[in-house]
């Protein structure tokens, strides 16, 4: 899985026409293109580029992008011409069988195209909210002085953000940087979407195929954060002959949680075979009698060897075992998936030390006593 970078490269020809209907050129080329994008023919897309894209786009750098954002969004499935950006780039407002974007296309007076790109759709018809000003008539005459919470400045102060309320100097630094708004924006603009991370749909797929393989499976999803437990759990009780529950630590204050009762009828549930699917945060991961499960599923890489050994642990004891760890190219998922590797070789090799000074030195004693 990977991260779609948008292609934005614009050869553009002046052009003054601002028309805001879609032209009938325009329509065959973008008709074209969405047929050979679902049928996989990036062949036949680099064919409709102009020569000069084909220079700056070629069928090699082409061919990764055009994959990868059919592996994260799927097919094209519907398709709304927008508007002119600049006189000459249709925007189309493009649904993807996973996500929602704005597909932009230029072309040239032969029809190819000499500009492409995939973007982040923004629906710019939402209402925008005005300044509301209202005038406040109060019920007596004379001068009042009126208090917010209190006489101090303290007591009256206003939480513009939480960055505002936690005070804190680095927070207030992070918040201010733009690409950190930038981020936030665009987490709001799926969320809006409905859109949650490929793995999720990775994930499915793989707990389908492993039933389909064997009825009686038993497996162990492990993942970092209880709300995404929660939504894993979810999600996988929507799948054909899967049986998933929750399973995370005790309440916490303004927290959810099980009581100690809880998670023991659930493990005992587990080890009955009432359910198939037990999605874990890392409560999990030790000191509970867990019985062994087929297939161990990381949702994410864990820096720790510890915990990474822990999780594994949980199969493969008294039977062959399967682990399976879901990683996001070029994100933080490959840092964590080496560390935990790198860490678990710098491990064993310290294991093996000891065990040869350990056995040296049982060597040396015994000549000596003999």
């Amino acid at each position: 899985m990977k991260n779609i970078i948008s292609i934005s490269i614009f050869i553009l020809i002046a052009n003054l026409t601002f028309a805001q209907t879609e032209k009938s050129t325009y329509k065959v080329v973008a008709d074209e293109f969405e047929k050979n994008y679902n049928i996989n023919d990036v062949e036949a897309i680099f064919l409709m580029f102009s020569s000069d894209m084909k220079i700056a786009v070629p069928l090699d750098k082409l061919t990764p992008f055009l994959t990868n954002l059919k592996s994260q969004a799927g097919n094209i499935t519907k398709r709304e011409f927008i508007t002119y950006k600049n006189g000459s780039v249709a925007v189309y407002k493009t649904n993807f069988e996973r996500a929602l974007y704005a597909l932009n296309i230029s072309i040239d007076n032969n029809s190819k195209i000499d500009g492409f790109a995939v973007t982040p759709f923004r629906d710019n018809k939402l209402p925008k909210i005005e300044r509301n000003i209202t005038k406040l008539i109060l019920p007596f005459k004379g001068e009042w002085t009126v208090f917010w919470g209190g006489d101090t400045k303290g007591l009256n102060y206003h939480v513009i953000s939480e960055a505002e309320k936690n005070k804190s100097r680095s927070v207030k630094q992070l918040v201010s940087n733009p690409k950190f708004s930038q981020a936030v924006n665009l987490t709001k603009i799926l969320i809006e979407e409905n859109m949650e991370h490929p793995k999720l749909l990775e994930l499915k797929d793989i707990i389908e195929q492993k039933i389909l393989e064997n009825e009686k499976i038993k497996i162990m999803v492990f993942s970092q954060y209880r709300d995404s437990v929660t939504l894993i759990c979810k999600e996988l009780n929507s799948l054909k002959n899967v049986s998933a529950k929750v399973f995370v630590g005790q309440t916490k204050k303004e927290d959810s949680g099980l009581s100690q009762k809880e998670q023991q009828k659930i493990i005992r549930d587990f080890s009955n075979g009432d359910f198939n699917v037990l999605c874990s945060t890392s409560i999990g991961e030790e000191g509970l009698d867990i019985p062994e499960v087929n297939a161990v599923i990381f949702y994410e890489p864990v820096p720790s060897a510890i915990r990474k050994i822990q999780r594994a642990g949980r199969t493969a004891r008294l039977m062959p075992g399967e682990i399976i760890m879901l990683v996001t190219k070029n994100t933080r998922d490959e840092a964590y998936y080496w560390s935990a590797i790198r860490k678990e070789k710098s491990m064993h090799t310290a294991i093996e030390s000891i065990k040869e000074d350990l056995e040296n030195n049982i060597k040396t004693k015994q000549k000596i006593l003999f």
